[in-house]
């Protein structure tokens, strides 16, 4: 195999196949397998999760198909700037990369293609089609209440996102138990498969974010436990995980009394001043709500306290509820607008965010004991 290319386009998808290799050094998985064909490079990688295939255009010389350990080989091509590097495989052994125009060169032992992993292919013809710049929009604010360690299998379900889709839309839901994110979105109405609903790992959703930047059309199927998601070039698939996802619906359409908007500046501007008094181990803060004030107060028996206060539109009786502040700061850093709305009951029940602008999505916290 042998073949010349640009070493930054390169490099980036490199880098991109190397989130999807296992980080175990010299496992079959944190190799990446490189197949050349005329001048198309097909650049697989997985980790038997999740899985990356994409197609770039070189300047090939001659076909062939090796793989290579992905760690090692990305450093290698980072050590390039901007110039046509020469990938060839010189022996039985070693692949060799050196630049076109200076004397840099390395040498670097291969695999067989036959130990790389079997190609994951789609084989079904049914999907849904979503601009990418929607549906990255989705994953942002849905990723928001995801858990960030669940503690065994069976709740692997809170470290993922629940996507339902029904007729021309599609739902996405993340909870932790202890807040929530929903969002809703259009899918294109040429859009062909039949209502269902999965959960996608967190993990996958962020290479999605990460993968497609650029204004296109994606494509997305499912194949028994496995989602794909396509663009011209690019082929990038997780298995799905198992179980069932709590009742969202019942949360989500809770009646709620009580609405009052705030300017999300103002908002931040109390929450990041306030927290720096919160006790680190359960992070609580306090919001009372009474006539023409929002008062934000945290305490730390060990440190002082500190409070915050917010002009508020608001002349019933008094609440107050006390809130994780992780919840909440996250849940309102995430707002691309500038005001949004907040809907309560009591102490006891769960509070909604949502942004003023776009009511489509929306955040849920459960408010923690006041004592």
């Amino acid at each position: 195999m042998k073949f010349l290319c640009d070493s930054t386009n390169f490099q980036n998808t490199i880098q991109n196949a190397y989130d999807f290799c296992s980080q175990k050094s010299l496992s079959s998985t944190s190799f990446i397998l490189l197949d050349l064909n005329g001048n198309n490079l097909n650049v697989r990688a997985t980790d038997g999760k999740i899985g990356f295939d994409s197609n770039i255009e070189v300047e090939g010389k001659k076909d062939g198909s090796i793989a290579l350990p992905c760690d090692k080989f990305l450093n290698i091509i980072k050590t390039f700037s901007d110039e046509k590097i020469i990938v060839e495989q010189k022996d039985i052994e070693f692949v060799t990369i050196k630049s076109d125009s200076r004397l840099a060169s390395f040498k670097i032992k291969y695999n067989n293609a036959q130990t790389f992993e079997k190609k994951e292919e789609i084989g079904v013809k049914e999907h849904i089609e979503i601009d990418s710049k929607e549906f990255v929009k989705m994953i942002n604010q849905a990723i928001i209440s995801v858990s960030d360690n669940a503690s065994d299998d069976t709740k692997s379900i809170y470290t993922g996102v629940y996507l339902e889709k029904k007729d021309n839309n599609i739902y996405m839901v993340s909870t932790d138990g202890k807040s929530m994110s929903y969002v809703e979105g259009k899918i294109e109405e040429k859009s062909k498969l039949e209502d269902k609903s999965v959960i996608i790992p967190n993990k996958f959703l962020k290479e999605v974010v990460k993968i497609f930047k650029n204004e296109e059309i994606l494509d997305i199927y499912i194949k028994d436990n496995v989602i794909f998601v396509r663009n011209d070039d690019t082929i990038i698939y997780s298995v799905l995980f198992k179980g069932s996802f709590p009742n969202y619906q019942k949360v989500l359409n809770t009646p709620r009394m009580h609405s009052i908007v705030y300017k999300v500046e103002d908002m931040n501007r109390a929450l990041k001043s306030v927290i720096l008094m919160a006790d680190n181990v359960n992070k609580k803060i306090i919001i009372t709500i009474k006539n023409g004030v929002t008062v934000i107060s945290a305490s730390d028996n060990e440190l002082g306290s500190a409070s915050d206060e917010i002009a508020t539109d608001y002349d019933g009786d008094e609440v107050k509820f006390a809130v994780n502040y992780k919840y909440i700061v996250n849940q309102v850093r995430a707002f691309t607008c500038d005001y949004f709305k907040m809907e309560f009951n009591d102490m006891t029940t769960s509070i909604k965010l949502i942004p003023t602008n776009e009511e489509r999505y929306c955040h849920i916290i459960m408010p923690m004991n006041l004592d």
